[in-house]
């Protein structure tokens, strides 16, 4: 086992001497063993002199820990739910509140969430609900700034985060921003390593370094790829509403600065392929639709004042006009 070095630095105060209604707090927060915290973050593994450098574990390991223990909470809530065991779904909604109280008072107070100057804690904040309630905007907010300000338009998430990133750049209000992203050229960008003629997906993005170096860490590791999952929900706009695709979500991402004008999108579930079909020409957008039998769907008209509907399986077809776009 590796010897426990989590930054507990954060609390300056920790230890025995603590209140003991505090130090109870502890029992709901990961203080302790080696975690990878979101691991392969870009601004970390480079230093200026050019040595190799794995700093996401070093920086962010106890709060992204401390988010997946509280989002493992959440998941074994809603399974014991779906599989009728409402005791179960009780005691771990109460011990993710638990967590989270815990995560609340002491990361908040300490500044780290949600001035943190990294992605990927931002990301997991929103992902497992580590924020005030009512304020899911300031963590939203701070992810924007970050992305625009410090990473120039580019992703900075390690293994843990990336998943995420552009769909809650999206729901932030910043559609333009997960393209940004998304279609970015410089360095760290999703098309590095097909332009360095890879045909499987690296464990770290300098596995071939940019002088054409070639390292030697996992050429197999799918974490990086990871993002694709916005290419379904996001551009083609497929999404399960409800488990196993019983009601579909169809909520395409339309890119303002018309970079990306069509899409095509098809998801093959229990009752047959779901399939996607839009095109934009100037703030027109049009929508094609499949929803496979059995199945119920809600279209949302992202971008437009336009209201979702809410359909049954079948073919359709809808125009609509964007009003959040950019020349």
């Amino acid at each position: 086992m590796m010897e426990s070095n989590c930054d507990m630095s954060l609390f300056k105060d920790y230890g025995p001497d603590m209140e003991p209604e505090r130090l109870g707090r502890f029992n709901y927060l990961w203080t302790a063993d080696f975690q990878f915290g979101d691991w392969m973050t870009p601004s970390g593994q480079m230093e200026a002199d050019g040595t190799w450098h794995y700093w996401s574990a070093e920086n962010n390991q106890t709060f992204v820990a401390n988010c997946f223990i509280s989002y493992s909470a959440i998941l074994l809530a809603k399974i014991a739910d779906v599989i009728g065991k409402p005791g179960d779904a009780a005691y771990y909604n109460l011990l993710y509140g638990k967590f989270k109280d815990a995560i609340l008072r002491e990361f908040y107070d300490t500044g780290y969430i949600p001035e943190s100057r990294y992605q990927g804690v931002l990301v997991l904040a929103l992902r497992s609900g580590l924020y005030p309630e009512g304020e899911r905007e300031v963590p939203e907010n701070r992810l924007v700034e970050v992305v625009e300000k410090y990473d120039d338009h580019k992703l900075n998430t390690g293994f843990a985060s990336m998943e995420y990133l552009m769909g809650y750049l999206a729901d932030a209000g910043r559609p333009d921003l997960a393209y940004d992203v998304l279609l970015s050229e410089e360095f760290p960008y999703y098309k590095y390593m097909i332009d360095r003629d890879a045909t499987t997906i690296w464990e770290t993005w300098l596995n071939i370094s940019k002088d054409g170096t070639v390292n030697t860490d996992s050429y197999t590791q799918y974490c990086l790829g990871s993002a694709g999952r916005w290419f379904m929900s996001g551009i083609g706009g497929i999404a399960p509403a409800e488990p196993g695709y019983k009601k579909i979500l169809i909520a395409p991402v339309i890119d303002p600065k018309h970079r990306v004008t069509n899409a095509n999108a098809f998801y093959e579930t229990k009752n047959g392929a779901v399939k996607t079909s839009w095109k934009v020409s100037g703030r027109t957008v049009t929508l094609s639709v499949e929803i496979p039998v059995n199945t119920t769907a809600e279209i949302r008209f992202a971008g437009s004042d336009r209201q979702p509907e809410f359909i049954g399986s079948g073919r359709y077809e809808y125009t609509y006009e964007l009003t959040s776009c950019m020349p």
